[in-house]
């Protein structure tokens, strides 16, 4: 478990997806970059001007913030890390964008691997900002 700043707030970040998941404790993880997801709320959950609904499909912002709901032991997927997570968004999202509170279900593999994902879209982020800054003082020369 480590702790993180996000938007100045401080999260606590358990990446731990794995059978030894404390029952008590809450999985948490950064959603790296935009994706799409298919919906899996039971109660329709309205955005700024959309209401999204079960089988709707909806894209999560990176950055955004995903938490284990639970993990599905069923055998009706091939893929039995299933996981079952609740998406967090900073502020009112508009058209297709997710709105906080969504459900969907991502793969335990995917999951574990967000938070390293996401600093490391940062790290690149953050060169290629000091890159772009650096090319143009060369420009204004």
């Amino acid at each position: 478990m480590r702790a993180r700043r996000w938007l100045g707030v401080t999260l606590i970040i358990s990446l731990s997806a794995g059978p030894g998941l404390a029952q008590n404790k809450v999985a948490t993880a950064p959603v790296p970059d935009q994706a799409w997801v298919e919906v899996k709320s039971l109660v329709p959950i309205r955005s700024g001007n959309v209401t999204f609904g079960y089988g709707d499909r909806c894209r999560i912002q990176r950055g955004g913030l995903l938490a284990v709901v639970g993990r599905d032991d069923s055998n009706l997927e091939p893929s039995a890390d299933r996981l079952l997570v609740r998406y967090t968004s900073e502020g009112t999202q508009y058209g297709s964008n997710c709105p906080s509170g969504v459900l969907f279900f991502t793969d335990a593999k995917t999951f574990a691997e967000a938070g390293p994902a996401y600093q490391n879209r940062l790290k690149a982020e953050l060169a290629e900002k000091a890159t772009v800054k650096r090319l143009l003082q060369h420009e204004k020369r």
